[in-house]
This record gives structure tokens, C-alpha cells and sequence, in this order.
């Protein structure tokens, strides 16, 4: 549930957007324009609703590991595990120590 609360202080009219994320904490993010507070609330449930919400600070994982763990659910023929191998080893040597945001499965 979702909802755009109209506040006026010091005559300026300010909306915030209140929602609660996947994970149950709640949210809110102020907007000059209502408009502008219903389009983002419209953004974030159907991401949320679609399993495209990515928080960023929830957890981090570098690229290799993503691979690792991808490459495991993904590939079953010994020549593709060969294969995913050399590329993993190619491409990214090195790079394992930058971290990125997690991503859904």
C-alpha cells in the first residue's frame, strides 16, 4: 500500500510519497509536484510487483561470484561448463575484487 500525503509549510506545498519496499521497511521521498509523488509510487509497485526492484544497499557481490553462482543453475553440458570456464578466466581475472549490487536470480 501506497499514498501521496500533501503538506504546506511556511507556504510551500510539499508531496510525499510513502510506500513500503519488499523487504516491509517503509519508504518516503519528497516531491514538489503530486503528479511527480504518483508516477514514482506507480514505478515502485509495479517494479516491486515484477521482481525488478534492485536495492542497491541490501547487499554486494562481485562479478565473479554472480558468474559463479549463474553459471551453476545455468549450465549442464561439459562442453559449455569448458566453455563458461575459459571465458570466466578471460575476461574476468581480475575484476573479482569490484563489487556490484545484487541482482535477482
Amino acid at each position: 500500500m501506497s499514498s501521496v500525503e500533501k503538506r504546506t509549510r511556511n507556504n510551500v506545498t510539499r508531496y510525499y510519497a510513502r510506500w513500503r519496499d519488499p523487504e516491509g521497511k517503509q519508504r518516503v521521498k519528497v516531491f514538489d509536484k503530486r503528479g511527480d509523488a504518483q508516477r514514482h509510487l506507480a514505478r515502485t509497485e509495479v517494479s516491486s510487483q515484477t521482481g525488478g526492484h534492485i536495492d542497491a544497499k541490501h547487499g554486494r557481490t562481485t562479478l565473479t561470484e554472480y558468474f559463479d553462482e549463474w553459471a551453476e543453475r545455468k549450465i549442464s553440458a561439459p562442453q559449455t561448463v569448458r566453455a563458461a570456464a575459459r571465458d570466466r578466466h578471460l575476461h574476468l581475472q581480475g575484476r573479482s575484487a569490484r563489487a556490484y549490487p545484487s541482482f535477482p536470480p
